[in-house]
């Protein structure tokens, strides 16, 4: 897929008839695919050869010069990444974070605003556990807090020492 399609879709699928993915090509360029159907891909999706080859590159140049040394030889690739992201979506690169997981985004970005008690964060069923319970912090700094998660049909209080 080119970024060109993605900056004037919204979908895979866009409102062409065909798809915008070549998922024969994407299947070939992701071996694991062959061997198993892989619906984990939120937790952590099967790896491409290109994203397999540049991991397996660093890490021997890690293994080489150091991982500090390596991370600085590779700092304009990184931060070509920031600037191509937010080329992507219309957004500065200061704007852009990377992180590991998902869930550790979440709280990342949860964790910047300042809740007070008796605020309310609204999930949906199928935001996990450890997401609804990582997701504030209420009062200036305490080490407590007490918010209520609402998910449809259920409400789940909490109250408990924070631990970061």
């Amino acid at each position: 897929m080119l970024l060109s399609d993605m900056k004037e879709h919204d979908s895979a699928t866009g409102n062409r008839a065909e798809s915008l993915l070549d998922v024969p090509a994407l299947r070939a360029d992701t071996p694991g695919s062959e061997k198993v159907v892989h619906f984990n891909n939120a937790g952590c999706g099967l790896l491409a050869k290109p994203v397999l080859a540049a991991m397996l590159d660093h890490l021997n140049l890690e293994a080489e010069i150091g991982g500090y040394e390596a991370a600085a030889a590779r700092s304009d690739q990184v931060a070509g990444f920031y600037r191509e992201i937010a080329a992507l979506i219309n957004a500065r690169p200061r704007n852009i974070a990377f992180a590991a997981s998902a869930t550790h985004a979440y709280s990342t970005a949860l964790s910047s605003i300042r809740f007070e008690p008796g605020d309310v964060v609204l999930t949906t069923r199928n935001d996990s556990s450890p997401t609804r319970s990582r997701s504030c912090r209420c009062g200036s700094g305490s080490a407590s807090r007490s918010c209520t998660h609402r998910t449809p049909g259920k409400a789940v209080s909490t109250s408990r020492p924070w631990r970061p």
